[in-house]
């Protein structure tokens, strides 16, 4: 009898803990806040007007992390800045264009792809810094992605440095760091050149290779597809 009475409260104490583990997190997740803080425009969009067309948010995950995974909700002040990152799909509110999205993993194929391709790059956290591959400038360049965002400095020639933005905070010490792409193509543009590729290894090795964007041609996987109408360059649609 005492070893079932002993069973019994420590079933019951596990229980109780739990129960009150599970409410002490979910309290505050999410937190209330007013919503004018997440509907007011990042300062950040100050810092990029009237330059922008499109941007793409890079690295942006890893600085929430650091606060998500240490402290969860129990602060909000951080995730405040964060919008900064201008991470999709938060920046539609604001008709900023961006060649990502972000649909909790339900993301169609190809999408998905391009995606893996941008972020194509090596990551040094402990100096906060960051290299992009051909793969990843090509790809963000063929989206006419004109600004990148980024928390890690950006160690790419394409990439060019414009301006950084930084919170009055002291848990926030790490600034956004604000590249101008050099290479971008424009949003719309005619190509009168084409090549056919037969396998997805066959588009990774286009996209890595550093000449890509100079030869002008348009990517297709359909003989019907192709083109070549010789003499002509590409030309920009208004």
């Amino acid at each position: 009898k005492n070893l079932k009475a002993v069973f019994y409260i420590i079933f019951v104490s596990f229980f109780i803990i739990l129960m009150f583990d599970e409410y002490r997190f979910s309290y505050n997740y999410p937190p209330v806040s007013p919503a004018k803080k997440w509907t007011d425009k990042p300062e950040i969009i100050k810092s990029l007007t009237p330059e922008y067309t499109k941007i793409s948010s890079t690295t942006a995950v890893y600085s929430w992390n650091q606060v998500f995974l240490k402290s969860g909700w129990q602060n909000i002040n951080p995730y405040i800045f964060f919008r900064n990152s201008l991470y999709p799909n938060y920046n539609v509110q604001f008709g900023i264009f961006s060649p990502d999205i972000n649909t909790g993993g339900l993301i169609p194929r190809r999408i998905s792809l391009f995606a893996s391709l941008a972020k194509n790059l090596d990551i040094d956290e402990s100096n906060k810094e960051a290299t992009m591959s051909a793969t990843a400038i090509n790809s963000l360049s063929l989206a006419g992605v004109t600004h990148l965002i980024s928390p890690f400095r950006i160690n790419n020639k394409s990439m060019v440095f414009k301006s950084e933005y930084s919170a009055d905070d002291p848990i926030n010490k790490d600034p956004f760091y604000i590249y101008r792409n050099n290479t971008k193509l424009p949003r719309s543009y005619l190509i009168f050149r084409s090549e056919k590729l037969d396998t997805l290894e066959d588009f990774y090795n286009k996209l890595a290779d550093d000449n890509f964007l100079n030869e002008q041609k348009v990517m297709v996987e359909d003989d019907d597809l192709k083109i070549n109408i010789p003499g002509k360059s590409v030309k920009n649609v208004a």
